[in-house]
C-alpha cells in the first residue's frame, strides 16, 4: 500500500507541467498513463467493502480517474465512494464551493477547487467562439517568448501541450506553437474592451473569407481585463524579412510577384466582402480597409505574404453610395498618404485610397528588394530622408512632398529618380511592370488612384506576364540544346516543340501578355481566369525541367557506344513537347475569340515556321504538315492559323457541320422551337450520347439586302460559334451541326446539341428555369447557393458571346435549360444533373453593322416584350449588347425572387411597358439585397441601367470589360459563407 502511495505521488509530481502565470496543471493523457487498474484497485482497498470494489474502480476507470487523482492528493481517498453515490464525475465535477459543501461538508473546498483547476485547465479544442473565463482558469501555456510590442498591444509566442489544443492537427510533436496578441489597455477598460472587440469582429469577419493571404484568427479570449487573441506562429514578418537575404522560398523571382498579388487580393477581399448573414436569410455587404499596411503588419511563410494586424481595420456595413472613411489615425513608418494630414497637421479623413497609397509604397521596397536585396532597401529608405514635408522642415521618409500651402502633393523626386533607376538596371522583366503598377498606386490625388480591383489585375497580369517569359525561354533553352550531341535527334520533335511555342507565343499575344508595356488586359478583370491562366502558365516550366532532366553534358570521348547511351539519354526530349501541350492547349482553348488567336499565330507562315530551330536548313514546312502538326487545336484554327491562305473557306471542312436526317428520329416536341431527337443508325454525331436537343432555326424572311448566301454564311457561323471548343465559362451545349431542309419550301434549319455528359443520361430530359420558377425550390431540392451558380453561369456565358462579336437577342428564362432524371412522378419531384446551358440561339446573329437579324421573338409571343429593353423597336432601332444585358437583368431578378417577370407584371397592371421597367427598378432590385446580398442587386441593377461604357484606350471592349467587371465579377464573388 504504501509503496504504491509513494510510487504515484512521485509520477504526480514528475508529469506537473509548470504554467507561464505562476500556476500548474496536468495534462489527462500523462495522468491516464500512470493511474493504473491496479493502482486504484490497491489504493482503494481500504476504503472499500469487497462486494463493492470492482463496480468503483470500473467507475474510476470510466469517468473518475482525475476526481481520484485529487482525492488522493489530499489523502481523502475515503471520500471517493461517496462522490460516487452523489453521481458526481469527472464529466459532472462541481466547481462552486457551494454545491461541493453540500454534498461533503468535511471536504476542505479550497484545497478540492485549487486541484480540480489544475487536473482540469483550459483546453482550446472544439469551441472557437470567443471565450469569457473566469479570473482563476488555469490556462495551459508552458512558455512565453516575447516577440513585438507596438501601438495595439503586446505580441509573444506561447506554448501549448498538443493535448489541450486542435489549432494544429499535425500532433507529432508533444508541444504546438502559437502567437499571441494581448491588447494594450487604454484610458479605461471600457475603451479597451471596444477597441479588442472590433479587432476581434473584423478577424472573426474576414476568417470566413478562408483567404489563404489573410491571416487566420484561432481563437480570442478574455480572462479579467486581459484581452487576448491567437493565431498561428509563422516565420518572420516582412519588415524582418527584408533586412536579410532572399530565403529559399522567395529564390525565385516569380515566387515573390505571386506573393505579392496575393497579397493585394488578400486587400481588395478587405475592402469589399459580401457573405451570408448567419442568423437572417439575407447577404450582407461589408466594405472597409486596414488601414495600417506596412512591412511590420504583413507576415511571411512558406513563400507567401499574409495580411495581419487588423487593430485598425474599419468594416461596416455600405449603406450610401459613399464608401466609408475615417478620420486618419497615425502609425509607425513612412506610408502616410498626402491626405492624411493638412498643412496644420491636423489629421484628415481617408478612406480605401490610402490602403491602396500605403500597398503602392510596399509595392517599390519589395520591387526594390527584388533588384537590390536589403542593401538596396536601406538606401531606397535613406534617399527618402528629405527636410520637404509642406512648410516645415521636417526630416521624413515619406514619399511625397508640397508646396508650402500643403497642395500640389507630388512624389519626391529621389522617389521618381529611384524609380527610373530600378527600371534601367533591372535584370528581370517582372520590374518594370512592377514599378508602373507602384506608380498608379503613388498617384497623388486620391479620387485618381485606382481602385484595389484594379491593382490586383495588374498585378496578376505582370506575374502572368513573367511566368510567360519563364515558359517561353525555357523551351527556347531546349531547341538550343537538341543540336549539342554529335547525331541526329527526331527532326519531328524539334518541329512539334518549335510549333508548341508558337502556339504559346500566340497565346500571350492575344492577352497582350507578350507586349512590354501593356499593364493590363480585359481577360484578367475575371478573377478566376487571370487564376487558371497563371496557374496552367506554371505547369510549362515546371514539366519542362522534369522532361529535360536527363540532358546530357558534353561528352569528351566519342565511340558507338556512347553515343547509344547518349540516345537514350536524351529520349526524354521527346517528350517535352507532349508533357506542355495539355497547358498549351487548355490556354489556346480558353480563349473567347479564336479567331483572335489564329490572327496572331497567321503572323507565323510557313516562311517562318520554317526557322532554324523548328527545321533544318533549307528544308520548308509543308502546309500538309502544318495541319497536322495542331491536333489539339480546333478545326477552326486548323484552318485558319499558320497563313492568309489558310484562312480562306473550306468548303470540304464546313461539310461536316452538314448533317444527314436519316441519322435522327425526331421525338416530342418540347417547346415552339425545341424537339427531342434519338439516333436512328450508327450516325455522324461526334459524341456517344443517345439523345439530342433539336433547335429550329427560322427563316421567315430575308432582311432588305441580304442575299441567300449571306443567309448561308450567317448560319454556318452560327454553327461554327456553338460547335468549336469554348471556354469553361461559356455554358452552351455542343452544337454537332444543321440539318439541311427536308424539302422544298422548309424554312428553317434545326441545329443539333449533344445532350451534356452525366450518368444515366437517356433518361433525363430538358426543363427551362421558366418551368423551374414555375415550381418551388423544394421541389427540385435548389439551394441559394445553387440559384448564385445559376445567376453566374448565365451572365458569364453572356459575357462570352459578346465577346465572340454576337448577339443572343433572346434571353429569357424560357432559353436557360437544365437537364433532369425523371422522378416518380414524372418532371415533379425530379433530379437536377446537368445544368443550367443557355440556347435559343434561333435570332443570335454577329454584331456586326451591316448585319440584320430575322424577325424577332417579340412578334411571336406577347410576353417576350417583358424581357426585352423598351427601348428596342423593331426595324426602327437596332439591338445592341445593352439589349441582351437588360435581358440577363430580368432573369437575374427572376432567380432572385424565384417567381417569373409575368408574376411580377400582373402585380403592376396599371403601368406600361416602360413605366414598368422603372417600377423594377425602385420597387424591386432594392428588395434584392435583402435576399441574395448587395453585390448581386448592383449587378441586376447595372443590366438593367446598361451603364457599361467603353473607356478611352481599350479597343473597343471597354464596354464588355465594364460588363465583366459590374456584372460576371460581381456576381462570382457572391457565395453562401
Amino acid at each position: 500500500m504504501e509503496d504504491h502511495t509513494s510510487y504515484l505521488q512521485a509520477k504526480l509530481k514528475d508529469i506537473k507541467t509548470a504554467a507561464i502565470n505562476d500556476t500548474s496543471f496536468y495534462v489527462f493523457a500523462d495522468v491516464r498513463r500512470i493511474v493504473t487498474k491496479d493502482a486504484i484497485t490497491q489504493l482503494t482497498a481500504p476504503y472499500i467493502p469487497d462486494h463493492q470494489h470492482r463496480k468503483l474502480v470500473e467507475d474510476v476507470l470510466e469517468d473518475g480517474v482525475r476526481l481520484f487523482c485529487i482525492l488522493f492528493l489530499m489523502d481523502r481517498l475515503d471520500l471517493l465512494q461517496p462522490f460516487l453515490s452523489h453521481d458526481v464525475r469527472d464529466s459532472r465535477l462541481p466547481s462552486q464551493e457551494v454545491e461541493l459543501k453540500r454534498i461533503m461538508p468535511t471536504l476542505d473546498v479550497s484545497s478540492f477547487l485549487d486541484l480540480r483547476r489544475q487536473f482540469f485547465p483550459w483546453s482550446f479544442k472544439g469551441n472557437r467562439r470567443h471565450l469569457v473565463l473566469p479570473d482563476d482558469t488555469v490556462l495551459p501555456f508552458i512558455s512565453e517568448e516575447f516577440m513585438d510590442k507596438g501601438a495595439g498591444g503586446t505580441v509573444s509566442l506561447v506554448t501549448i501541450p498538443s493535448e489541450l489544443q486542435d489549432f494544429d492537427q499535425q500532433q507529432d510533436d508533444p508541444t504546438v506553437k502559437i502567437v499571441r496578441k494581448c491588447i494594450k489597455p487604454v484610458a479605461n477598460a471600457s475603451a479597451t474592451k471596444t477597441m479588442f472587440d472590433r479587432e476581434r469582429e473584423c478577424l472573426e469577419l474576414y476568417e470566413r473569407l478562408r483567404h489563404p493571404s489573410i491571416i487566420p484568427l484561432l481563437g480570442s479570449y478574455t480572462i479579467g481585463e486581459s484581452h487576448n487573441l491567437l493565431f498561428p506562429q509563422y516565420q518572420m514578418n516582412l519588415e524582418d524579412f527584408l533586412k536579410q537575404e532572399k530565403t529559399d522560398d522567395f529564390r525565385k523571382h516569380v515566387t515573390l510577384s505571386a506573393a505579392i498579388a496575393d497579397l493585394a487580393s488578400a486587400v481588395q477581399a478587405v475592402h469589399e466582402v459580401t457573405m451570408r448573414s448567419e442568423v437572417r436569410p439575407l447577404y450582407l455587404t461589408k466594405y472597409g480597409f486596414h488601414h495600417d499596411i506596412r512591412p511590420a503588419n504583413i507576415l511571411v511563410s512558406d513563400g507567401r505574404f499574409i495580411l495581419a494586424d487588423f487593430g485598425l481595420a474599419y468594416p461596416k456595413p455600405y449603406e450610401t453610395d459613399r464608401p466609408p472613411t475615417i478620420t486618419w489615425n497615425p502609425n509607425v513608418g513612412h506610408y502616410i498618404a498626402p491626405e492624411c494630414m493638412d498643412r496644420y497637421f491636423e489629421h484628415q479623413i481617408v478612406g480605401r485610397s490610402y490602403d491602396i497609397w500605403a500597398f503602392g509604397c510596399l509595392l517599390s521596397e519589395l520591387v526594390t528588394y527584388i533588384e537590390l536585396g536589403p542593401d538596396g532597401v536601406e538606401k531606397f529608405r535613406k534617399a527618402r530622408e528629405t527636410d520637404t514635408y509642406y512648410d516645415l522642415p521636417w526630416g521624413n521618409g515619406y514619399f511625397f512632398e508640397a508646396n508650402p500651402s500643403g497642395q500640389g502633393a507630388r512624389l519626391k523626386r529621389e522617389v521618381t529618380m529611384w524609380f527610373q533607376s530600378l527600371v534601367d538596371s533591372s535584370k528581370d522583366g517582372i520590374t518594370p511592370l512592377l514599378i508602373a503598377v507602384s506608380k498608379q498606386m503613388l498617384t497623388p490625388e486620391p479620387t485618381q488612384r485606382p481602385t484595389m480591383a484594379q491593382s490586383v489585375s495588374h498585378l496578376k497580369f505582370a506575374h502572368a506576364k513573367h511566368i510567360l517569359r519563364l515558359a517561353t525561354l525555357g523551351i527556347e533553352e531546349v531547341l538550343s540544346k537538341i543540336g549539342q550531341p554529335r547525331f541526329e535527334l527526331s527532326a519531328t520533335t524539334e518541329r512539334e516543340l518549335g510549333l508548341e511555342l508558337r502556339k504559346l507565343e500566340a497565346f500571350g499575344d492575344v492577352l497582350g501578355l507578350s507586349s512590354p508595356l501593356q499593364l493590363s488586359s480585359p481577360y484578367f478583370a475575371q478573377t478566376e481566369y487571370a487564376d487558371f491562366v497563371t496557374k496552367t502558365l506554371e505547369e510549362i516550366p515546371a514539366s519542362i525541367q522534369e522532361s529535360s532532366a536527363s540532358l546530357p553534358g558534353p561528352m569528351t570521348v566519342w565511340t558507338p557506344a556512347a553515343a547509344g547511351e547518349m540516345v537514350r539519354k536524351v529520349r526524354p526530349l521527346k517528350f517535352v513537347d507532349e508533357s506542355i501541350r495539355k497547358s498549351i492547349r487548355e490556354l489556346c482553348e480558353s480563349l473567347p475569340n479564336q479567331e483572335t488567336l489564329s490572327n496572331f499565330l497567321a503572323k507565323g507562315s510557313p516562311s517562318t515556321l520554317a526557322i532554324a530551330t523548328m527545321a533544318s536548313p533549307g528544308e520548308s514546312l509543308r502546309v500538309g504538315e502544318s495541319l497536322d502538326a495542331f491536333p489539339d487545336m480546333s478545326l477552326k484554327g486548323r484552318f485558319q492559323q499558320l497563313n492568309e491562305e489558310l484562312s480562306r473557306q473550306d468548303e470540304t471542312s464546313r461539310g461536316r457541320l452538314k448533317l444527314k436526317w436519316d441519322h435522327y428520329e425526331l421525338q416530342e416536341s418540347i417547346g415552339r422551337y425545341h424537339h427531342l431527337a434519338t439516333r436512328r443508325g450508327s450516325g455522324d454525331s461526334q459524341g456517344d450520347s443517345p439523345m439530342f436537343l433539336i433547335e429550329w432555326i427560322f427563316f421567315s424572311q430575308f432582311p432588305d439586302g441580304e442575299s441567300a448566301a449571306q443567309r448561308s454564311q450567317r448560319l454556318f457561323a452560327l454553327v461554327e460559334l456553338l460547335h468549336f471548343p469554348k471556354p469553361r465559362g461559356f455554358r452552351t451545349l455542343e452544337c454537332l451541326g444543321f440539318l439541311p431542309p427536308e424539302e422544298d419550301g422548309m424554312m428553317g434549319y434545326p441545329l443539333v446539341y449533344s445532350f451534356p455528359s452525366f450518368n444515366n443520361c437517356a433518361l433525363a430530359r430538358p426543363i427551362t428555369l421558366r418551368q423551374l420558377l414555375n415550381a418551388k425550390l423544394g421541389d427540385y431540392s435548389l439551394t441559394l447557393g445553387d440559384k448564385f451558380r445559376i445567376a453566374k453561369a448565365i451572365s458569364s456565358s453572356l459575357y462570352h458571346v459578346h465577346f465572340h462579336d454576337w448577339l443572343h437577342k433572346n434571353i429569357r428564362s424560357d432559353n436557360v435549360i437544365f437537364f433532369a432524371n425523371r422522378g416518380e412522378d414524372g418532371m415533379k419531384k425530379a433530379t437536377l444533373v446537368s445544368g443550367p446551358w443557355l440556347i435559343g440561339f434561333n435570332h443570335g446573329r454577329q454584331d456586326r453593322a451591316h448585319l440584320l437579324s430575322d424577325i424577332p421573338s417579340a412578334h411571336e409571343d406577347e410576353e417576350i416584350p417583358l424581357c426585352q429593353h423598351p427601348s428596342y423597336v423593331y426595324d426602327k432601332t437596332r439591338f445592341e449588347k445593352n439589349h441582351d444585358r437588360y435581358s440577363l437583368g430580368i432573369v437575374l431578378l427572376e432567380v432572385a425572387y424565384w417567381k417569373p417577370v409575368q408574376e411580377m407584371r400582373k402585380n403592376e397592371k396599371s403601368v406600361n411597358i416602360t413605366q414598368f421597367r422603372e417600377r423594377l427598378l425602385s420597387k424591386y432590385v432594392p428588395k434584392v439585397a435583402e435576399i441574395m446580398g448587395d453585390n448581386y442587386m448592383k449587378a441586376t441593377e447595372a443590366c438593367l441601367n446598361g451603364h457599361f461604357t467603353s473607356r478611352p484606350g481599350e479597343d473597343g471592349l471597354g464596354d464588355i470589360s465594364e460588363f465583366q467587371l459590374q456584372v460576371v465579377q460581381a456576381l462570382d464573388s457572391c457565395y453562401v459563407g
